[in-house]
């Protein structure tokens, strides 16, 4: 099985999350504002803002399944 992906512009992703805002909530990486309690500078949480959305993150073991399942 091969896994396909695609590189994409900054515009272009920031264009499809807007098309997606207007319909759904839109969940992704930001930054963590306040005390941080653990060792993590970001975290997965809903997107109200293009502004609020961390394109360069670290990669980290942490996924989405703690929003979705906490």
């Amino acid at each position: 099985m091969s896994v396909r992906y695609k590189i994409t512009s900054r515009d272009s992703l920031f264009s499809f999350l807007k098309s997606l805002m207007g319909d759904y909530q839109v969940y992704g990486p930001t930054e963590n504002e306040g005390p941080v309690e653990t060792s993590n500078e970001y975290k997965f949480d809903r997107i109200y803002s293009l502004d609020q959305i961390a394109l360069r993150h670290p990669p980290h073991y942490d996924t989405a399944e703690k929003v979705f399942f906490p």
